[in-house]
């Protein structure tokens, strides 16, 4: 069977030795087959019906993963996202607050820290050595992930704190964090935006093919369900 899919897109932004301009910006993305290898799975309860065609393939089913599937499936694409562990979550399978500034949270606590404040202080830190353009995205879209992930993911966000003692506050904590898993409430929205995830499926290389990506394997998807 063959999956014929629009676009390609690995969560990192990157295509290993195939670099190609980010979906983001609109620009035309080279179209590549993805190989997937598959490991040996015991048998779900249920599985997918079967799909030949799929509008955007994610690879890598960590939080910028599955955040990018829940978007592309929220603006009407069918997606799946591939991942070659047993479970999605990547690096991040827990853990606590994240970070942001100028969000709703710290504006009701009255925080006056700025974007343009927390942007120098980073590239201070850093001697100016670290990417300021990277630095700049990364704090500039801080407080709209912040929004995102309380107002659409559902995320019971309740204060800020900081790094360590005086530091600004500008980790954002939720209740229950030893309970609740930031990856599993991105995964109950990715489901039920009908995102297919395929766990145990390791991509290893990308090629072209009739112009477009092409999944070749099994006829039998084993996605993961809980």
């Amino acid at each position: 069977m063959t999956v014929q899919l629009a676009f390609a897109w690995c969560a990192d932004g990157t295509w290993g030795k195939h670099p190609v301009n980010c979906v983001n910006c609109s620009t035309l993305v080279q179209t590549r087959t993805i190989i997937i290898k598959e490991r040996s799975i015991p048998k779900l309860e249920k599985n997918y019906t079967s799909q030949d065609h799929y509008d955007v393939a994610i690879i890598g089913g960590g939080p910028a993963g599955l955040a990018a599937a829940i978007e592309a499936a929220e603006a009407g694409c069918h997606v799946a996202l591939y991942e070659r562990r047993k479970n999605v979550g990547g690096a991040r399978d827990g853990g606590c607050g994240f970070f942001g500034v100028e969000s709703s949270v710290q504006k009701k606590e009255n925080n006056p820290l700025t974007k343009q404040e927390a942007f120098e202080f980073m590239m201070e830190h850093s001697h100016w050595k670290a990417n300021a353009r990277l630095v700049s995205q990364y704090i500039s879209f801080s407080a709209s992930t912040v929004e995102w992930m309380k107002d659409k993911i559902g995320l019971p966000i309740t204060h800020t704190s900081g790094y360590f003692p005086g530091a600004a506050a500008t980790i954002h904590n939720y209740a229950d964090f030893r309970k609740i898993k930031i990856t599993e409430l991105l995964r109950k929205r990715a489901v039920a935006l009908n995102v297919h995830i395929f766990c145990h499926h390791s991509v290893c290389s990308l090629a072209t093919k009739d112009g477009f990506f092409c999944y070749d394997g099994t006829d039998e998807f084993v996605p993961y369900i809980n």
